[in-house]
């Protein structure tokens, strides 16, 4: 695995974590997206599955169609690439968005910053800030 594709694909979590904080979305739906992508046998179907699933709760309130978009975004870009093992891309982003997701917790986090932390530098940064701030 090149550290530059790995890279590219675990700040899409950065910026999902931030997503998921930001619209107040309930821990327990970041791990059924973790368990959906490893409870299916076919890979690339985990990762459709996830994209579904993840619509399907928009549809239901738990999360906003928005974050469902970005989900999908991102498994469609792992889908896209000529990594081995998608499963494990998609596992890294997704336990990626949780850590940051949880990192960000007790932050009041507004929601122009959804669109500002996409990579580590902007996270790093605002995880400094934030911190000088409590």
């Amino acid at each position: 695995m090149s550290g530059e594709g790995a890279k590219d694909f675990t700040e899409l979590g950065v910026g999902l974590g931030v997503r998921f904080r930001v619209d107040g979305v309930e821990s327990t739906q970041v791990n059924k997206l973790l368990e959906l992508l490893n409870a299916e046998r076919d890979e690339r179907l985990a990762l459709v599955l996830v994209s579904l699933f993840s619509h399907r709760q928009a549809g239901r309130g738990y999360m906003r169609p928005v974050t469902a978009r970005e989900i999908s975004n991102a498994m469609r870009a792992i889908l896209e690439s000529e990594k081995s093992d998608l499963r494990a891309e998609a596992r890294r982003v997704l336990v990626v968005a949780k850590w940051v997701y949880e990192a960000l917790g007790g932050r009041r986090i507004p929601p122009e910053y959804a669109e500002r932390i996409r990579d580590y530098d902007s996270l790093l940064r605002f995880l400094g800030e934030s911190h000088e701030r409590r």
